[in-house]
């Protein structure tokens, strides 16, 4: 579980890693795509399938399509910012409500309209922060102060890598 936040130019990420209730470790949860993109992760540790396929997306034009999603029979959530600023939020699941078989996992990709984004555990708090008008890495931050399963250091990413880190 993690909490990951963008707005502004910046995606912002905890650290803590989690299996179920106990602290694992502390990793990177953001990833630069081949063609400029940013990708903040959540879900399934293993994510090299998952990486694989958002490898190949190069604009809104070639987004991963629900049946390559759910084919990864993978749970895990992204936030992808395409190197343009426009944000999706994109989910594969395993569906419990529709039994044990390759049917079970569902997946979407949605596009979000607002002036910020954030997902994982701690987006609640990371929503109402950027709201407030903090900074992703200061949303971030206050979800580590409340939710158990966001912990700090935060790593913030700007989405041009050329722009300063916004803390």
């Amino acid at each position: 579980m993690t909490t990951i936040a963008y707005t502004n130019g910046f995606m912002a990420c905890d650290s803590k890693v989690t299996g179920g209730d106990d602290f694992v470790t502390r990793c990177n949860k953001i990833v630069r795509l081949p063609h400029g993109h940013l990708l903040g992760l959540s879900g399934d540790a293993d994510e090299r399938d998952f990486l694989k396929l958002m490898a190949t997306v190069r604009g809104e034009k070639n987004l991963p399509t629900r049946d390559q999603l759910k084919a990864l029979k993978q749970t895990i959530r992204g936030l992808l910012v395409l190197k343009n600023g426009r944000v999706f939020y994109i989910e594969c699941y395993f569906d419990d409500m529709v039994g044990d078989s390759d049917m079970a996992y569902s997946a979407q990709i949605l596009e979000c309209h607002e002036k910020y984004a954030a997902m994982g555990n701690g987006f609640r708090y990371a929503i109402g922060a950027m709201a407030a008008g903090a900074t992703a890495a200061k949303a971030v931050e206050i979800a580590c102060k409340y939710d158990i399963y966001t912990g700090l250091p935060v790593r913030v990413v700007p989405l041009k890598p050329t722009e300063a880190s916004a803390t």
